[in-house]
């Protein structure tokens, strides 16, 4: 797990790529890569900053049936509960920090 906007390293042995694929074709042990997705090459080495929360799926394209795989879930943390006055609609992860106080105007 990281949180949206940590930086991740690949640093891949010359025998090895890292390619984003969907989860159908993960589930399946595919290889197919995601159009628009990350790809890192052939031993290569490279950084990638997941931008937006959701679970991020890749593989080693000429191993992925072997089952080196992997998954990158990206997190924001906030206020999940829509009942809070400070509620974040793009949380997944609670911070304990919802605010249910309530003000009376007079």
């Amino acid at each position: 797990m990281c949180d949206v906007g940590d930086t991740l390293h690949f640093i891949l042995g010359g025998g090895h790529n890292a390619v984003e694929v969907s989860d159908s074709t993960w589930l399946a042990n595919g290889s197919a890569p995601l159009a628009g997705g990350f790809s890192f090459g052939f031993g290569a080495t490279g950084m990638f900053i997941p931008d937006d929360c959701h679970t991020f799926y890749y593989v080693c394209q000429p191993h992925a049936q072997a089952g080196m795989v992997g998954v990158i879930i990206a997190n924001i943390y906030g206020c999940t509960d829509p009942n809070a006055l400070n509620y974040d609609n793009l949380a997944n992860v609670d911070n304990g920090q919802c605010d249910y106080s309530s003000y009376t105007i007079e």
